[in-house]
């Protein structure tokens, strides 16, 4: 298990939180724990692997999605050969329960599951390295800290089914789950963070799944817990759900990668009550690069270089 903490200005939060893995995992070094810290207020809490995102300013609102793409980068190092089975990406205002690890994996062995999301929301996620070739990336164009979760928890719901076990924010976000007492939330916060929610990233959440399964979100009905994946179930199906893009070749191009796992074919998704092309983001869906068995035998820059002229439609 390699474990990603992002923070953001919480170094005492952070501080405990490294405590509280240390003393349920064991051992933390630069091989299993990586930090990807977002603000100038920072204090390494141990031995671990810290990236800074020093362009980024400290009055910045956030930005998950990305975080939680860098903590796949740098924690799996790669898809096919990956550095560990599981990697957890973690925010630092949690701490983890005595006993946890053993819950865990007694769990993980009994159901097969393959991504255990512990919320509410993206609180701490685990993603095995067989759920993230079939989920793929977070979806960047949630540029904020709300609606990637619900997002990746669908698709991980499309993509696994009961090998996903999900937790997100209410009653209306819940598959599959068996509370395993992992996570605790810290009640001090102190970040300075801003969490008012873009209203762009909901027409962005909108306009990628329809009405009918978004307007279930914030639900408090306890009847309608199992209501967005009636809907999900009645649009998708695995074969039909493509992964994200999100513009990450270097993770899977080396001499050892099967090149045609980043230029599949991607077909827009289309139905009455689905329109994703809107917002100005067709090009983004429906010119993504594609791989032919002749690209396979080219040189590996030959072959980027053939993809991206294909996406240019040159």
């Amino acid at each position: 298990m390699i474990f990603c903490i992002v923070t953001y200005n919480q170094p005492k939060q952070l501080e405990r939180l490294y405590a509280s893995l240390r003393n349920s995992w064991g051992e933390l070094n630069s091989n299993n724990l990586v930090i990807i810290n977002n603000h100038s207020n920072f204090k390494t809490p141990g031995p671990s692997r810290v990236f800074h995102n020093a362009l980024r300013p400290d009055g910045s609102i956030g930005y998950l999605s990305r975080s939680w793409n860098q903590c796949l980068i740098h924690g799996f190092g790669n898809s096919i050969a990956p550095r560990s089975d599981w990697v957890c990406l973690v925010q630092s205002d949690v701490v983890f329960q005595p006993g946890w690890r053993e819950r865990f994996e007694r769990a993980i062995a009994e159901t097969g599951s393959r991504f255990v999301a512990c919320g509410p929301g993206d609180q701490a996620t685990f993603i095995h390295i067989e759920a993230f070739r079939e989920i793929g990336w977070w979806d960047e164009r949630f540029c904020g800290i709300g609606y990637q979760e619900f997002d990746y928890f669908v698709r991980a719901y499309i993509h696994l089914r009961d090998r996903a076990s999900l937790q997100g924010h209410g009653p209306s976000m819940v598959h599959n789950w068996k509370d395993l007492n992992i996570i605790a939330r810290q009640r001090e916060n102190g970040s300075g963070h801003t969490s008012k929610l873009n209203p762009t990233l909901f027409a962005h959440l909108i306009s990628k799944w329809g009405q009918e399964v978004c307007r279930h979100l914030e639900t408090t009905d306890p009847a309608l817990t199992s209501r967005w994946r009636e809907v999900v179930d009645s649009y998708y199906t695995k074969s039909s759900m493509p992964k994200e893009y999100n513009w990450y070749p270097h993770f899977f191009i080396d001499d050892d990668t099967d090149y045609s796992i980043l230029y599949k074919n991607y077909t827009p998704l289309k139905s009455n009550s689905l329109d994703i092309r809107t917002h100005g983001m067709e090009s983004d869906y429906e010119q993504r690069p594609t791989t032919t068995a002749r690209d396979l035998q080219l040189p590996i820059n030959e072959r980027l270089g053939q993809a991206i002229k294909r996406a240019l439609g040159r």
